[in-house]
């Protein structure tokens, strides 16, 4: 999977059975069936209310989000940018030198292009070749714009145990969707940490709470490992999601 591409899931908050006005030949029956949907409520709620208690925690603060990255890693990323600076300048310096002696390397190609080209498959060549535990190290967390800071709660927790951060919109409330984010990184490397930008503006953009988990990756833990988290991610989201909407809908029933 391409750090380009993301994994979205989505739980939907919207208009539900319960919140559509009855029709006039059904209301009869609806207000009848009051006692019936109370049982039903109750027995919802007692299924429910166990895996709650362990998701709980998904809207809870357990420790301040740190927007500055640590001494050590910027000094790393400084001296990563610095090296693909020089490694640039020496790739359009040999391709100018190889288009003067040998022409294009292909008919079409723009000086411009063709180093590009070349840029991104050396680098690319030397992010393959590079150990997983120094490729980690050279992502440094991402900053929240100023703006969007401003109109999101940033926290982290824990949702199916797995570590995870929350960003939730001003405004929000539990009626609202939730989207459970899978951030990219071919399984391997990023972090919610790496996706911390890209994450709250879909949370702002969207209206709704973004939660993204820190999967297992590999090599550590090989496949599926990666997938049976966020299959357990997806259940006790979408657990404590259908609980906040049935405590939503038990208000309005009162």
């Amino acid at each position: 999977m391409s750090v380009l591409v993301e994994q979205i899931s989505i739980c939907h908050g919207g208009p539900e059975p319960w919140n559509k006005p009855a029709r006039p030949a059904r209301a009869a029956r609806l207000h009848g069936a009051d006692a019936r949907q109370s049982r039903e409520f109750s027995q919802l709620s007692a299924v429910l209310r166990p895996a709650s208690r362990r998701v709980d925690k998904v809207t809870r603060l357990e420790e301040p989000i740190e927007q500055a990255p640590p001494r050590g890693a910027m000094f790393h990323a400084v001296m990563n940018a610095l090296i693909f600076v020089l490694t640039t300048m020496l790739t359009v310096l040999w391709i100018a030198i190889r288009r003067i002696f040998r022409g294009p390397l292909h008919p079409r190609w723009s000086f411009r292009y063709e180093a590009l080209a070349e840029i991104l498959r050396k680098a690319n060549a030397q992010g393959l070749s590079m150990p997983v535990e120094r490729m980690r190290r050279s992502l440094l967390p991402a900053r929240l714009h100023p703006r969007i800071a401003r109109a999101v709660t940033h926290t982290r927790s824990t949702l199916a145990e797995l570590p995870a951060e929350t960003f939730t919109p001003t405004g929000w409330t539990p009626a609202d969707p939730t989207i459970l984010y899978m951030h990219g990184g071919g399984y391997v490397v990023c972090s919610p940490a790496t996706h911390r930008d890209l994450i709250s503006r879909i949370a702002v953009a969207g209206g709704a709470r973004t939660i993204a988990i820190d999967y297992r990756k590999a090599p550590e833990h090989p496949f599926p490992a990666p997938i049976d988290d966020a299959e357990a991610a997806m259940v006790s989201a979408s657990l404590a999601h259908s609980l906040a909407l049935l405590k939503v809908k038990r208000r309005h029933h009162h």
